[in-house]
């Protein structure tokens, strides 16, 4: 029981933890576009907008280590490696809006579908390589 009970929190803060990197990713976007003349986003806020599918991403990538990896987790990988499952991770994530159709239909749904999946998979495969770092940081101490 308390074997599961670990998991779980580890797959929050896994999660949690993507969840906060995607969100400051976000927040320095909208601070770049505010200074743009214009203000292209508007009212539309890209930190809260990335949390969410930040969190779902830490969620996935903790999910598909545990799949193929086992208990032996993170720190048996290299960096090449655990930022290979972070791309994994963000092509699986991109299925997501892509399958449901849910693309604006103003915008071309080739370079739509491509800066999506670009986007993803960038952010999962920094995200995982800078998750890894974190903890092999706080596993010295």
């Amino acid at each position: 029981m308390f074997k599961s009970i670990k998991h779980v929190r580890s797959t929050v803060g896994m999660g949690l933890l993507w969840a906060i990197g995607w969100a400051s990713v976000g927040v320095l976007t909208g601070i770049a576009s505010s200074l743009l003349p214009g203000d292209p986003l508007g009212k539309f806020d890209p930190g809260i907008a990335l949390a969410l599918p930040g969190f779902l991403a830490g969620l996935l990538f903790f999910g598909i280590l545990r799949f193929a990896r086992g208990d032996l987790g993170i720190y048996t990988l290299s960096l090449a490696q655990i930022a290979g499952w972070g791309l994994v991770t963000g092509l699986l994530l991109a299925l997501l809006p892509l399958t449901m159709g849910t693309l604006n239909p103003a915008y071309p749904a080739g370079l739509t579908a491509i800066s999506i999946v670009g986007i993803l998979t960038l952010l999962s495969a920094l995200s995982a390589v800078g998750v890894a770092l974190i903890l092999r940081i706080a596993t010295r101490k």
